[in-house]
């Protein structure tokens, strides 16, 4: 049976993190579980985390923001800005998701849609198949974004070859 640390701090994340008897779902529902204990005292720590154990944290985030609205939304936007903007390619396939999954979220997204844009010319499938679905959610959820994104999404679908990305793009127009 899996025990959940009382409070969120980063030795008990990192804890999680490098025990190698956890199954990596098994650690990222550990720290999910420790989110719902105290979400701002893990974002917070989330921050400060090396990359290795943040890439956990940014999965066990974005399981928790499947089923759960975040209040802390500008610390989430910090958090995921800085994921998308590192090279490491696990945390930013995790922080594209957290974004799909708080697109309804009321912020100003336009720093976060450029470095989403960016990603959608990166050479890997998978980061360029999370900002697609970062950036469709974020069009369909705010209907300003969306009226400016239309002709680039046209652009992109344009050069995508990966049909699996382009019917990402595809769905918006369904709506």
């Amino acid at each position: 049976m899996m025990t959940v640390p009382k409070l969120a701090n980063m030795e008990k994340i990192r804890e999680v993190t490098s025990n190698k008897s956890l199954k990596a779902n098994e650690m990222v529902e550990i720290l999910c579980k420790m989110i719902s204990t105290d979400v701002h005292l893990f974002l917070n720590d989330m921050a400060k985390l090396a990359s290795a154990d943040r890439v956990r944290a940014m999965e066990a985030l974005e399981l928790y923001t499947r089923a759960h609205v975040i209040d802390e939304i500008e610390m989430v936007e910090k958090l995921v800005m800085h994921g998308i903007m590192q090279s490491n390619t696990g945390l930013i396939r995790e922080a594209c998701r957290v974004i799909a999954n708080t697109a309804s979220a009321d912020l100003n997204y336009d720093n976060i849609v450029v470095r989403l844009l960016e990603l959608s010319e990166h050479g890997g499938t998978v980061i360029r198949w999370a900002a697609a679905t970062a950036l469709v959610s974020l069009a369909s959820h705010h209907p300003i974004q969306r009226r400016r994104l239309e002709e680039v999404f046209e652009s992109i679908l344009a050069r995508e070859e990966k049909n699996s990305i382009r019917k990402i793009y595809l769905r918006l127009k369904k709506e």
